[in-house]
């Protein structure tokens, strides 16, 4: 299970990379510390998956956008999107829409929450580059919440 988590939040954090460095051919996006398989771990070995989402088996994502700063520390940490991704139907029997739906929404802020703490602790990152001179730069990391088997 571990390998899929760590496989799914390479790629996740692949194509946010890709998609966020194709604005100056000369800047150099900030990464973290080893690279991506140590952001994986990192992530993997971090993220507390919240114990009422295992209840109602919900999964999601959440889009935590920061500033890596010129010293490679993190600011500006917030949320930009979020979404239940999957649910099994069988975990809400005997629950009213509206009870599904406000279970889903409480879920989905504690994924929010879980999201945000695990990227405040994470260590300094390697700083951005433009033209050879370290800078600020805005950075958005997709953190997906698989439900562990």
């Amino acid at each position: 299970m571990k390998k899929i988590v760590n496989l799914l939040v390479m790629v996740l954090i692949s194509m946010g990379a890709a998609a966020q460095s194709g604005h100056d051919p000369d800047l150099v996006m900030p990464r973290f510390p080893g690279g991506t398989d140590a952001l994986a771990k990192y992530l993997s070995a971090v993220i507390q998956f919240p114990e009422q989402a295992r209840q109602y088996s919900l999964g999601g994502k959440v889009l935590v956008s920061f500033i890596v700063n010129e010293d490679g520390t993190l600011r500006d940490i917030t949320p930009q999107e979020y979404s239940i991704e999957y649910y099994n139907p069988a975990s809400f029997a005997g629950e009213s829409e509206n009870d599904q739906s406000a279970l889903k929404l409480q879920v989905a802020q504690l994924f929010v929450d879980e999201a945000v703490r695990t990227v405040k602790n994470m260590p300094p990152w390697m700083p951005g580059s433009l033209r050879g001179r370290y800078v600020g730069v805005r950075y958005t990391l997709p953190i997906t919440f698989t439900i562990p088997e």
